[in-house]
């Protein structure tokens, strides 16, 4: 009796074990997904298209929604699941108005950037490895509007990296590493000096 007491005791610590590695996976893989999902709904009161806003780590007391905050300019976007050594940017744009630009001036070290739709969907990324150590010289376009630009003047995309979507309303979060003091400035004015999501102008 006591030997099949034991083989039950092991069967369940087993499961229990097996069930707690699923239940970890899951959070390895979700994790991402989720923050930028709550960025999304962070957003839920549209912030002013092409603005970089400066995000930070959620924290208790926090506004839920930015909706909930009444009558006063928002100065940062609080967003759950974010990794306190970066500093993080947060824009919203719409192509329907045209293309956007997204590039960095002045920025040193280790970034990374994340393209999501409504749903915390991200349907592109990249880093600063993955490019080459390059600052950021992004534009994002529908194939309509690159079409359009290459027959009218396909010089004004050189040295540019492309990404083509049909996903019209969507965010950037952008973040940088901190290292050796380096960081995202944490206000609205000054983070637009050095992170640029404006719409693209195209070369005379």
């Amino acid at each position: 009796q006591l030997s099949v007491t034991r083989r039950s005791l092991l069967v369940v610590a087993i499961i229990g074990l097996f069930l707690a590695a699923i239940i970890h996976i899951g959070i390895l893989l979700f994790a991402p997904r989720l923050s930028v999902n709550d960025a999304w709904d962070a957003l839920a009161v549209p912030l002013e298209p092409f603005v970089a806003y400066p995000a930070r780590p959620m924290q208790p007391g926090d506004a839920t929604h930015i909706r909930d905050i009444e009558d006063e300019p928002i100065s940062d976007v609080p967003i759950k699941d974010l990794d306190p050594q970066f500093s993080h940017t947060i824009c919203r744009f719409d192509l329907r108005t045209g293309p956007v630009h997204l590039r960095t001036e002045g920025l040193e070290g280790f970034w990374t950037l994340n393209l999501f739709s409504a749903g915390g969907i991200s349907f592109f990324s990249t880093n600063e490895q993955v490019n080459a150590g390059k600052p950021l010289n992004l534009l994002v376009a529908t194939p309509q509007q690159v079409a359009s630009m290459r027959t009218n003047n396909s010089a004004s995309l050189d040295n540019l990296d492309l990404v083509e979507t049909d996903i019209e309303d969507a965010a950037v979060l952008f973040r940088v590493y901190r290292e050796h003091e380096t960081a995202l400035p944490d206000t609205v004015s000054e983070l637009q000096s050095v992170f640029f999501c404006t719409p693209f102008q195209q070369n005379p």
